[in-house]
């Protein structure tokens, strides 16, 4: 009895020891569960923030690209062309895949994409539609009897440098993508076709204007003829196409513009773009400006077409329009 009092005594430090050993070994499996649980709920944590977060993003970029949709250029004075310009852009994303498609499929050294907008026939222009579009911001006239507002500014933007000979040149915004498709088709077909002068401020217009008055007065012409002489080249200010920030001068302002490459590729593919030649040869005497085969204005594809094939110039096409809006 005794010896086994004394061997139970004996062997008690080593159960102690087991006991403890367990305990621990307890111990640090509930600290590792523990820690398991902890990453799995902060990974799961941080899950749900990306997640917040890249719905935030999708739905501030939805709300971006609404805005952008929706927002249209600043309402002018001359014209109602606000309704015009949301046509546009409701039509634009449509129509951008086809552009695509088809500028890719053409050769460039060959071939223009232009615009395949055909001319509406004369018998489905209603004086409604006439009506309307003699009051569009394209088809605005000034001459020496239609000046324009002198505070008036158009919407206009940088035109790339690219294709002129300036970085500071400018043109309306709502038609310089037109510009652009007109001068890269026309270069990648291999012909050197640039801005030579675009919009002018009315200051700019003032200024030119005046030195060319002086420079002929200093040849002993009066003030009165100087002015008429002047004119024969350069607008008044508030007369020029230029101010309309719709107008532009290619290559460069001569007569010896004139029969050069671009020159015929402009009178054969311009309006294909929307651009007249503003001051042709056999219409100086409706214009009262001398022939300018580099100066060409915008007024749109379907009325440049048109306007191309009646053979008109912009005084003419008004008053066919005007003809129409009257029923005759």
């Amino acid at each position: 009895m005794n010896d086994r009092k004394r061997y139970s005594e004996k062997n008690v430090p080593a159960k102690r020891r087991l006991k403890w050993q367990v305990k621990v070994l307890l111990a640090a499996i509930v600290l590792v569960i523990v820690i398991a649980l902890v990453v799995l709920l902060l990974s799961l944590a941080g899950g749900t923030t990306i997640n917040k977060n890249a719905s935030s993003a999708d739905s501030s970029i939805a709300q971006d690209s609404s805005d952008i949709s929706t927002s249209g250029p600043a309402s002018e004075e001359l014209s109602s062309e606000s309704g015009a310009l949301s046509k546009n852009a409701s039509s634009k994303a449509s129509s951008k895949a086809k552009s695509s498609a088809a500028a890719s499929s053409k050769k460039a050294d060959t071939s223009f994409t232009g615009n395949a907008e055909s001319v509406l026939p004369d018998s489905s222009l209603t004086p409604e539609w006439a009506a309307k579009e003699l009051d569009m911001w394209y088809l605005y006239y000034v001459d020496f009897d239609n000046r324009m507002p002198e505070n008036y500014v158009p919407p206009v933007v940088k035109i790339n440098t690219k294709y002129t000979r300036n970085s500071g040149f400018e043109f309306d915004s709502r038609c310089v993508d037109q510009l652009r498709r007109l001068l890269n088709d026309a270069n990648n077909s291999g012909v050197d076709l640039f801005v030579y002068s675009p919009y002018r401020t009315y200051a700019s217009q003032k200024t030119i204007y005046n030195n060319r008055v002086n420079e002929i007065k200093n040849k002993g012409k009066s003030q009165a003829e100087a002015e008429i002489e002047a004119a024969k080249r350069i607008m008044p200010p508030g007369c020029s196409e230029h101010n309309l920030g719709l107008a532009l001068d290619f290559n460069i302002a001569s007569d010896s513009f004139t029969g050069t490459k671009p020159c015929k590729w402009l009178m054969e593919h311009a309006a294909d773009y929307g651009f007249i030649m503003s001051y042709p040869k056999d219409k100086v005497h409706l214009t009262k400006v001398d022939y300018e085969s580099w100066h060409y204005r915008y007024v749109g594809v379907d009325h440049a077409k048109r306007m191309k094939a009646k053979n008109m110039c912009l005084l003419e096409y008004r008053q066919f329009l005007t003809s129409i809006k009257n029923g005759k």
